[in-house]
């Protein structure tokens, strides 16, 4: 059994659409609402042993591809790296280590796949080497 969770209802949407594109509405459980929320505690989820967590990130590893670059920020941002750190990318490390430790409260899991679509080292390693600390 899957469990797919997501706030925003046009992306959920999507993911419902690709669920039945692929035929898995019988393993694919997706709910409109926020990861951070959802009891681990639950009886519902008292067998997950496994996340794939996929948080909200800069999307700066997809820039070129959306042709980001063609933006005037693009031009402020140029040169700076992936040391580059701005309020949103803080913000967003924080929001990312939240649902890291959200996720390793379940009390069954076993495996925690961490993915952004990020270049920079806040809300990847960072992050990652963050929560092992704690």
């Amino acid at each position: 059994k899957i469990f797919a969770f997501d706030r925003d209802p046009k992306r959920l949407g999507r993911l419902e659409a690709n669920v039945a594109l692929t035929n898995s509405g019988s393993i694919i459980t997706a709910r409109c609402a926020d990861f951070l929320t959802i009891d681990p505690q639950s009886d519902e989820y008292n067998a997950v042993d496994a996340v794939l967590l996929d948080p909200s990130c800069s999307g700066s590893g997809t820039s070129v591809s959306r042709m980001d670059y063609l933006l005037p920020s693009a031009q402020i941002m140029a040169g700076r790296g992936t040391d580059y750190t701005d309020d949103r990318v803080e913000q967003l490390s924080r929001f990312q280590l939240s649902a890291i430790m959200h996720a390793m409260s379940f009390p069954r899991v076993k495996r925690l796949v961490y993915s952004t679509c990020s270049v920079y080292c806040e809300e990847n390693e960072r992050v990652v080497t963050d929560r092992k600390s704690v």
